[in-house]
């Protein structure tokens, strides 16, 4: 037996997704197949292509791509609504890029290496709805502790 268990694991990469953000059908071979279901291997995009991915410990993702030469490439990442992609070197610099089928973004590489930040923006909606939360329950204690206090008396 292997004391290495780690080989099992990387043997089975998975590089498609189980959800992909897209409401139209994609198609394939002249028909359209559900964005959930269906061969889309051909339009991933594999890690082990000249890309590597790590996230920092702010919870952004950088995405490096080695190219030999200027050439447009699918990064294997799906972007979603809130998504946000930009350059290292451009911090606050929006990436310009296309998106595919399946809503990996296509970006063009120059020669070397490209490095890439892929982040995910909070809706405004989501922060009110939490400071509405806190507000809530801060009420609720203090109206209970009112009502303690008054029956106490």
């Amino acid at each position: 037996m292997d004391p290495d268990l780690s080989k099992g694991l990387n043997s089975l990469q998975k590089y498609n997704m189980d959800y992909l953000p897209t409401k139209t059908a994609i198609p394939l071979d002249g028909r359209k197949i559900s964005p959930l279901y269906g061969p889309y291997i051909r339009l991933l995009t594999k890690d082990s292509e000249g890309v590597s991915k790590r996230v920092n410990s702010d919870g952004q993702m950088i995405i490096s791509i080695r190219a030999a030469k200027v050439e447009k490439k699918s990064l294997p990442i799906v972007m979603y609504k809130e998504s946000r992609l930009t350059t290292k070197q451009n911090r606050n610099k929006q990436q310009t890029y296309t998106l595919n089928e399946i809503n990996q973004p296509q970006v063009t590489v120059n020669k070397g290496r490209n490095t890439f930040k892929l982040s995910f923006q909070t809706p405004k909606i989501v922060s009110i709805l939490f400071i509405t939360s806190i507000i809530s329950w801060v009420t609720i204690l203090v109206y209970f502790t009112y009502e303690k206090i008054k029956f106490s008396k």
